[in-house]
């Protein structure tokens, strides 16, 4: 016998007959709506978590890329800027030298030694040099009928005024000569007594760094720029057209502000909303040779491509796999209402039938009654709700005549009977006196009652 069903007991007033009927299985209606519920609720939390692991693993892999891209640029300047230094030094001590032996500087000579030295560095630098008045004599561009001064610049002011001064890094100046934004590495040179003599200079145009900074791999909205000493924009790749990314402005994120004033040599961070309105993951570095501030940027559109073509991937498979457990629930929740509407008439059914007729769960118990079992129960001083949710061999062993043993019961629930096809009817199970010797038969069958 099959269980999660109910048994249908009938018994026939006119023959003493009583029947045994199998009941349908319970209703699923609450417990597929609650697990589709919990299915795809469970589901989705577990293709978020994988989703924002997998973003975080993303941002991390942008993190380390733009940390290493800056150390890079780091390097590649810091590395020019030391062989810059020790070219001023050579030609500061070649200049020292001639005037300790001969008094004076050679025109002819001083520019030979300063195209030398531009070559040595492929003409990235142009050198050149003033005298104690900041005539610039010497260099590149210079016309004996031209005349070129830097005594009004930071940098000469600092050397004439400093013995000590050292190698002077400047922040973007418009060049006199070249007529274009550079940056001045700048030394000075003494007579033989100590004095001040002038100014060795080797000017780098600023579309050298942008050069650098063009090509860092680092995708469509990536970006990269370079602030001087006093936080100015010295260059940007790619270029901007926004008024406050332009050279020599000093408008940046609150976070770049943060970081550069902590005096931190590095630091990586995300800013959601930036001048150009792209979100992006930067990393700052201070230079470790220039007193410049590097910023090294790669946009989330880029490092997050493939995680939102993933996303977007799994989004459709959650979208199937709702519809499909949806589409499940409802299928089964219009099953339930068509056996509840089945149930309905087997009340109905029942209730027009003569016979004594209660319908049993798979225990035994009574959970449905027809208006004759009542009023038979009635009649014969028992409970008048029909004895629902008591056990059918119970009510019946103590009912007067034509009451049936248990055993009865035991033999309908429990086995023995030939299954006919088709359902309908199992066929003998028991027959004899019962109850004062009333013939009993015994017919299992599945019927459906509230949904079950």
């Amino acid at each position: 016998m099959s269980r999660g069903g109910e048994l249908v007991a009938a018994r026939d007033t006119s023959g003493g007959r009583l029947i045994f009927m199998w009941y349908g299985p319970k209703s699923l209606r609450l417990f597929v709506i609650a697990a589709v519920m919990v299915v795809n609720g469970f589901a989705a939390s577990l293709l978020l978590y994988a989703l924002d692991l997998a973003r975080e693993q993303h941002e991390q892999e942008a993190r380390s890329t733009t940390r290493n891209i800056a150390l890079l640029v780091d390097q590649t300047i810091s590395e020019s800027a030391l062989k810059i230094d020790l070219l001023l030094r050579e030609i500061v001590h070649e200049l020292e030298s001639d005037l300790r032996r001969e008094g004076r500087l050679d025109a002819v000579a001083v520019d030979a030694l300063l195209s030398d030295r531009r070559q040595w560095l492929a003409e990235l630098a142009n050198f050149r040099a003033t005298d104690a008045s900041g005539e610039v004599l010497f260099g590149p561009g210079v016309d004996p009928g031209s005349s070129v001064n830097y005594a009004d610049r930071d940098f000469f002011v600092i050397h004439r005024s400093r013995s000590d001064a050292g190698v002077i890094v400047t922040n973007p100046i418009f060049g006199r000569l070249t007529n274009g934004w550079l940056i001045a590495f700048t030394r000075r040179y003494n007579h033989p007594d100590g004095s001040f003599a002038g100014v060795v200079s080797a000017s780098i145009p600023v579309s050298h760094f942008t050069a650098i900074l063009s090509e860092l791999a680092l995708g469509p909205h990536g970006v990269a720029l370079l602030r001087d000493s006093d936080t100015a924009l010295i260059t940007r790749y790619p270029a901007s057209g926004v008024v406050s990314q332009q050279i020599g402005t000093k408008i940046f994120s609150r976070e770049l502000s943060d970081i550069i004033a902590s005096g931190v040599r590095e630091q990586t961070f995300h800013v959601y909303r930036t001048g150009d309105n792209v979100e992006r993951i930067n990393s700052y570095r201070r230079l470790s040779a220039v007193p410049f501030h590097l910023v090294v940027g790669m946009g989330a559109d880029d490092y997050l491509e493939q995680w939102r073509e993933g996303a977007r991937k799994a989004a459709v498979v959650m979208v199937i796999f709702l519809v499909i457990t949806a589409g499940s629930a409802w299928m089964a929740v219009q099953s339930v209402s068509l056996t509840r509407k089945a149930s309905d008439r087997l009340r109905t059914f029942i209730d027009c039938v003569p016979q004594h007729i209660a319908v049993l769960d798979a225990e035994g118990k009574i959970v449905l009654v027809n208006n004759a079992w009542r009023n038979f129960s009635i009649a014969n001083g028992g409970a008048g709700d029909g004895y629902i949710g008591l056990y059918y061999g119970g009510v019946c062993g103590e009912t007067k005549e034509g009451g049936c043993p248990s055993a009865v019961l035991s033999m309908g629930l429990r086995g023995g009977m030939r299954f006919r096809d088709g359902g309908e009817l199992w066929g003998w199970a028991a027959q004899g006196g019962c109850g004062g010797g009333l013939p009993v038969r015994i017919v299992r069958k599945r019927l459906p009652q509230d949904g079950k």
